[in-house]
């Protein structure tokens, strides 16, 4: 094997490297962080919110249906009994999240939810994308999800105390 073959190897190698580099950086990088928070009243009432946190300095969408089923939570955007019953009627929305800042989601029981037996799994489906036009601008799905025995647990003030 002559020199010139063992550079032309080396490039490729690099030029390979470089390539997994530049896809995995622009698919993962800045993907929004998204977990089941709870949010304490001056009241003491407690509400479970899912949060979203933009990672990134560009500002992203963020969209989310009602429930389909018993184990779908629905989100809604106030905080208010109002606000609630809406996002369980309403067929979805859109929020805008600017870059490097964070936003919440009320998360809404549906209407059969004590139906749902505590070894269940309850989720909530988000779908996101940045709000700028770029080549591989397309809405990417996350599911986040909880035990209902967890999610009792974190509504229930007195079991996280002791």
């Amino acid at each position: 094997m002559s020199l010139w073959g063992v550079v032309e190897s080396i490039g490729s190698i690099v030029g390979l490297l470089t390539g997994i580099f530049v896809i995995y950086d622009k698919l993962f990088k800045n993907v929004p962080v998204m977990y089941f928070d709870v949010l304490t009243f001056s009241s003491g009432y407690r509400s479970i919110i899912l949060r979203i946190k933009n990672v990134s300095q560009r500002p992203i969408l963020v969209k989310f249906a009602r429930a389909k089923n018993r184990n779908t939570f629905s989100l809604g955007l106030g905080d208010g009994a109002r606000d609630s019953i809406v996002s369980l009627i309403s067929k979805g929305a859109c929020v805008s999240i600017d870059g490097n800042s964070d936003y919440y989601l009320k998360v809404v029981n549906s209407f059969d939810f004590d139906l749902v037996k505590d070894d269940e799994i309850l989720s909530a489906y988000v779908k996101w994308r940045f709000a700028q036009y770029s080549i591989h601008n397309i809405w990417r799905c996350k599911k986040l999800s909880i035990k209902k025995e967890d999610y009792k647990i974190l509504l229930n003030k007195e079991a996280i105390d002791n």
